[in-house]
């Protein structure tokens, strides 16, 4: 950066350096997280896929995974809402960083930001899944409990004619 500027100290910058670094942290920060974010949705994935397969010995396996769904309990309504507040908590930090960045010195901790920043940022809007994707993400469970359901009444219909 001091090459870049063409100075001999981060005092010297147009910028507030501390700010810059502050946002290079939160950027490195949110790699880090991202990245571990994501192996725990592959381990859950596999997990589900697990659950998926045994899902066919027993209704309640679907039932209680639909029942979670639509209710938007489960683990993908969870990571669509922490992904969405996530990437709103970046987006804040870095219009926060910024403004810091340009509207102070180096070493000034004393620095507030007047109202207008504050009203420049969005409110945070979430805009959870609609039932049609909530029902086409869990067609294998409605498959499965359909199946259940036919096979129950293929049962009681083959009960019925014996008596």
């Amino acid at each position: 950066m001091l090459k870049e500027y063409g100075v001999d100290s981060v005092q010297q910058l147009p910028f507030n350096f501390d700010a810059y670094r502050m946002q290079k942290g939160e950027e490195h920060e949110a790699e880090i997280y991202f990245k571990h974010y994501a192996l725990l949705k592959q381990t859950y994935e596999q997990q589900s896929q697990t659950y998926k397969m045994a899902a066919a010995l027993s209704p309640f396996l679907p039932t209680r995974f639909l029942s979670m769904a639509i209710a938007r309990t489960d683990y993908q309504a969870h990571w669509d809402f922490a992904d969405a507040a996530e990437k709103y908590r970046i987006n804040m930090q870095a219009a926060l960083n910024d403004n810091f960045a340009k509207n102070s010195t180096y070493g000034d901790w004393d620095y507030k930001a007047d109202k207008s920043l504050w009203t420049s940022i969005p409110d945070f809007s979430y805009t959870p899944i609609t039932m049609g994707e909530i029902l086409e993400r869990n067609s294998s469970n409605i498959v499965i409990l359909f199946s259940w359901l036919f096979i129950s009444f293929v049962g009681l219909w083959l009960a019925a004619r014996k008596i």
